[in-house]
C-alpha cells in the first residue's frame, strides 16, 4: 500500500507518496504554467528547484522530486522564536539570491517575467541551499517586484512588523544597498505599495468570511 502524507496549500492538493511530491491542480491554466516553467527553468544549472518526475496533462498531476529540507516559512519563524537574526538575515539573503538568479535565467529576462508569489511556503532550505518550488503565478514583472514583495510580505508575516523582524530587514537593506544601489532604492519604493496591497487583501478575506 502507498503511503501518503498530506501538505498543506491553498491552491492544490499536495501530497508526498512514495518519496515523491505528487501536486493535483485545481486550475488547468496553473498547472500548464507550471509544467512549462518547470521544463524551462530546470536546464538552467545555477537555479535550484526540484527535479520534475513525470506529467499527467489530462489529470493535472505533476510530480516532483521530493527534498526532506525545511520550509524558509518555518525556519523564519524559528529563528525569530529564538531571536536569532544572524540565522535569519542569512537566510533571507540566501533567498534573495535565489531570486537573483531566476531573474539572471536568459528565459526569464527575454520575456520580462517574475514570480509575483513569493510566499516563503514557496521555498525550501535543502542541503544548505534554497530550492524554489512553486511558479504557477510567474507573470509580467521585475525583480525589484519580487524583491519588494518578499520583503513586505516577511514584514506582514504574523506576529506583524516585530522588532525582530525590522532588525532583520535592515540586514537585508545592507546587502541588497551593497550589491546594487539603484536596486535597493526601487525596491524600498515598492514595498509601502506591496504592504498596502497585503493589507487590503487581508480586510477583503475578512468581509467574506
Amino acid at each position: 500500500m502507498k503511503r501518503e502524507t498530506a501538505f498543506y496549500s491553498k491552491k492544490n492538493q499536495v501530497a508526498l507518496i512514495d518519496c515523491a511530491i505528487k501536486k493535483t491542480f485545481a486550475n488547468q491554466e496553473s498547472f500548464e504554467r507550471e509544467v512549462q516553467f518547470y521544463q524551462l527553468l530546470q536546464v538552467n544549472q545555477s537555479l535550484k528547484i526540484p527535479k520534475m518526475i513525470a506529467v499527467n496533462m489530462d489529470l493535472g498531476i505533476l510530480k516532483l522530486e521530493y527534498l526532506p529540507g525545511f520550509l524558509v516559512q518555518d525556519l523564519v519563524e524559528k529563528y525569530e522564536d529564538q531571536s536569532d537574526t544572524l540565522s535569519c538575515s542569512h537566510l533571507m539573503i540566501e533567498l534573495m539570491k535565489w531570486i537573483l538568479t531566476f531573474h539572471r535565467d536568459p528565459n526569464i529576462c527575454a520575456q520580462g517575467l517574475a514570480l509575483q508569489d513569493v510566499n516563503l511556503r514557496n521555498f525550501i532550505w535543502y542541503d544548505q541551499q534554497i530550492y524554489g518550488i512553486d511558479f504557477e503565478d510567474i507573470a509580467a514583472g521585475s525583480l525589484a517586484d519580487d524583491l519588494s514583495k518578499l520583503i513586505a510580505m516577511y514584514l506582514s508575516s504574523r506576529p506583524e512588523n516585530t522588532a525582530f523582524k525590522h532588525a532583520v530587514v535592515q540586514m537585508l537593506y545592507q546587502w541588497l544597498s551593497n550589491y546594487d544601489r539603484d536596486l535597493y532604492k526601487n525596491v524600498q519604493v515598492l514595498i509601502p505599495q506591496e504592504t498596502e496591497r497585503i493589507t487590503k487583501r487581508r480586510e477583503s478575506k475578512k468581509q467574506h468570511k
